[in-house]
């Protein structure tokens, strides 16, 4: 069984520094040079700011930004059901609820996680 590579969190702008090397084996992953790290595997948290959803809504791209930098995502079939309930006006009405904003991130998070 080949083992999973740890996942990293990093800032978005960090991902965009980093150094991008093309593994010399067939069956080892390509990854960013972070600091010492061999980094093949991110975990991005952000606001998205632009959402396009296709036609045949086979997928959804998202742009995330956590302030130091934006980048673009895609999400197929599954994921796009994972984040079918979280929309804009909630996120706006729980700005200013800082109890139910911890709710509602918690709730959040559970979702990116099992994106991941």
């Amino acid at each position: 069984m080949i083992k999973r590579n740890t996942a990293y969190i990093m800032w978005i702008s960090d991902l965009h520094n980093c150094n991008y090397v093309t593994a010399a084996g067939e069956f080892e992953s390509n990854y960013l040079e972070f600091r010492e790290f061999k980094v093949s595997r991110v975990n991005v948290m952000g606001l998205v700011i632009e959402r396009f959803d296709s036609e045949d809504g086979g997928f959804v791209s998202l742009i995330l930004d956590d302030g130091t930098d934006s980048i673009r995502t895609v999400l197929w079939s599954k994921q796009i059901q994972a984040i079918s309930g979280i929309e804009d006006e909630k996120l706006q009405e729980y700005n200013a609820d800082k109890e139910g904003f911890e709710v509602f991130k918690k709730q959040l998070l559970g979702k990116i996680v099992r994106l991941v």
